[in-house]
């Protein structure tokens, strides 16, 4: 007679996907009802009903018994995990494991019609991210390519303002479609769908992720060489959403030469290489300023740090921008497109030839 325990010690040799712990192990098996000897129902549980890995442990659960045990029919039903079961389960795994389970349960993003998906962040505020990302679509653009920029920094909004835009999105056959600005760059910000560019939006993090997921998947993007995504400061859940779920060809970092800016921009390469994300490079930005009257060079926030930092991960110094008083009269304007540059179009041409964009 077919018992449970010949069944649960069979099921010791399928390994979780992705782990190197069996489902037997790590007590997926919920409930078996032994019909005959010949069909049975089993149950599994599982730590979300949405886990990817669901067929995989179906099938190599009834193919392994089939040919083991010479069963007939195996009903598979599966269960979500209760909260101690779950933390029964967690405590089976390493640390590793539960960062490789957690990557595996979130979702990834196809590429459609996006030759290149660029991330722009820094390690923290204040070093002027936005407007290299304004400035990178800006000059991008200017050079014959098509441009969107996502910006992914849901509670700090910026790019809608220096690109000038109020205007609403539409809605058109269930896509969002993003707001173009003078000069056709494609623009989606979660100011554009605030009553007040000043209204706070005082949102946790789940909230926040899928809004990531609607500017990306439901943001009718249509063909374009390249989208920007302007990221939040610091290594937030953000990042760690936009790493994971969406197709990112390279990250560009901006910092400034201040010691406390290059060693957190520091943190952020440590994170992208623990992710497995391409980097690009690195823009420093306010290395110096020009004297109007003399042209001497001041180092303001001391000297450059950025070709030491680049050298150190082995990554591309992509370029300085210096600092400029006209820049903010541009931004506060919105007339970011009429502003030009010769340091950021070198910036630019780097990142376009890094990209070997034609």
């Amino acid at each position: 007679m077919l018992s449970k325990k010949e069944i649960i010690d069979q099921l010791k040799n399928v390994l979780f996907p992705g782990l190197s712990k069996s489902i037997a192990e790590l007590g997926l098996v919920k409930n078996i009802n032994i019909k005959d000897d010949k069909n049975i129902d089993i149950t599994f549980a599982l730590p979300s009903l949405n886990y990817p890995g669901k067929e995989d442990i179906e099938a190599h659960s009834v193919v392994y018994l089939k040919d083991k045990l010479e069963l007939e029919n195996i009903n598979v039903n599966f269960e979500k995990m209760e909260p101690q079961e779950h933390q029964a389960f967690q405590q089976k795994l390493t640390k590793e494991e539960q960062m490789k389970l957690q990557a595996s349960m979130i979702p990834k993003y196809e590429k459609h019609q996006l030759k290149n998906v660029l991330v722009v962040t820094s390690g923290k505020g204040g070093v002027g991210k936005s407007f290299v990302t304004s400035m990178l679509a800006t000059e991008l653009h200017r050079k014959g390519l098509s441009v969107g920029v996502l910006d992914a920094d849901i509670t700090g909004s910026s790019i809608a303002k220096f690109f000038g835009l109020k205007q609403r999105p539409v809605v058109m056959n269930d896509k969002i479609v993003p707001v173009e600005t003078n000069t056709g760059i494609k623009v989606i910000s979660m100011n554009l769908l605030l009553p007040e560019e000043t209204n706070p939006v005082l949102w946790r993090g789940p909230l926040i992720n899928k809004v990531l997921e609607e500017f990306y998947e439901k943001v009718e993007w249509g063909p374009l060489d390249i989208l920007l995504l302007d990221l939040p400061p610091g290594t937030s859940d953000t990042h760690l959403t936009i790493f994971q779920s969406y197709p990112v060809d390279g990250i560009v970092f901006v910092s400034t030469p201040q010691d406390l800016a290059t060693m957190i921009v520091q943190k952020g390469i440590n994170m992208a290489n623990i992710m497995k994300v391409p980097i690009l490079g690195l823009v420093e930005n306010m290395t110096h300023i020009v004297c109007p009257n003399c042209g001497e060079k001041i180092n303001l926030f001391g000297q450059s740090q950025g070709l030491k930092v680049a050298t150190k991960y082995n990554t591309e110094y992509l370029g300085r921008i210096p600092l400029d008083p006209k820049i903010s009269s541009y931004t506060d304007e919105g007339k970011i497109e009429k502003y030009t540059n010769d340091n950021t179009d070198k910036i630019a041409e780097n990142v376009k030839a890094n990209l070997e964009l034609d």
